[in-house]
């Protein structure tokens, strides 16, 4: 995936909460600044619908045969909750130096994020009704589909374009 892909993956996964953080309580001097800040913030939350318009037009879909299908809607809520603490200290922080330390921690977060393909850990997929899979692949891969609707039976195939290495995107229902 391209990494400019993966970057503003991850900047709409964390918009919602900086948009509402920068509301509540502006830390720039100039309204009109945290104004601008807000702005880019919403439009980077529609990244995700963008991501699968791209892909559903540029990608040749593949078949996928599943040993094994486990439900994985819980890991968006485990992401959600590794992030909230460290970007709410990082607006709260009293001090320059728990403002770096936190800082620093979120770079690091990013960076997995972002090289760890983490992309289907994304709050707003889960907002417009997709649904994270773990599949087991017949031939013994791990791999994570997104899906709008129930994935089919084991024994059925599943149609999805490739999001990343491991990460896919099903195909609606014809």
């Amino acid at each position: 995936m391209n990494i400019l892909v993966s970057i503003a993956m991850m900047l709409s996964a964390f918009s919602p909460m900086v948009v509402i953080m920068v509301v509540l309580f502006p830390p720039l001097p100039i309204w009109w600044a945290d104004a601008i800040v807000v702005a880019v913030l919403v439009l980077l939350m529609f990244a995700p619908l963008l991501v699968i318009r791209r892909l559903r037009a540029s990608r040749q879909p593949v078949t996928l045969r599943a040993a094994k299908i486990r439900r994985r809607d819980a890991e968006v809520l485990r992401f959600l909750s590794s992030f909230i603490l460290p970007v709410t200290v990082a607006f709260f922080a009293p001090s320059d130096v728990q403002t770096v330390a936190t800082g620093a921690m979120l770079v690091l977060f990013a960076l997995v994020y972002v090289f760890g393909q983490l992309q289907y850990l994304n709050p707003l997929f889960a907002a417009v009704g997709y649904h994270l899979h773990s599949v087991e692949l017949d031939d013994g891969r791990d791999v994570y589909p997104l899906s709008r609707g129930p994935l089919p039976h084991p024994s059925a195939p599943i149609v999805a374009v490739r999001f990343a290495d491991h990460i896919y995107l099903r195909e609606p229902a014809a």
